[in-house]
């Protein structure tokens, strides 16, 4: 089995993402407690309150990928990120829907799948739709 990660990045990455058979009106962020979905690509990084804060406690469903993608600070050990990946899943099960959440390990499923970590991201958005939460 192959150690790379996701992503050796620098910081995070964060889009918002509005899907919908009309017509939508508002920002283009989402707003606090709005979110139908929330895609985690990163646990770690989903965890983060600013991130947590678009998610409202039952109703938004996180489909959340349980490898853990380290950024470049933390393989370089310049920085320590508090807590453990268990503590980032409960932050988000804290404001979502714990029931109806999905959790795999996109990477491992992409490597084993296609030889090559780089799909994860894809097969992630693929298991939202299959649960439901992507029309």
């Amino acid at each position: 089995m192959s150690r790379r990660a996701l992503a050796q990045k620098g910081g995070p990455v964060v889009s918002d993402v509005r899907i919908s058979s009309g017509p939508v009106d508002g920002s283009v962020r989402a707003s606090r407690a709005t979110a139908d979905v929330l895609v985690c690509f990163d646990a770690l990084g989903a965890a983060s309150q600013e991130n947590l804060n678009s998610a409202r406690a039952g109703h938004t469903v996180a489909v959340v990928n349980t490898a853990v993608v380290p950024t470049a600070a933390m393989v370089t050990n310049q920085v320590v990120v508090p807590g453990t990946a268990q503590d980032s899943l409960e932050r988000i099960e804290a404001v979502t829907r714990p029931s109806d959440n999905l959790y795999l390990n996109a990477q491992d499923l992409a490597e084993r799948l296609f030889g090559d970590h780089m799909p994860a991201n894809m097969v992630l958005v693929g298991a939202a739709f299959q649960h439901g939460c992507i029309p």
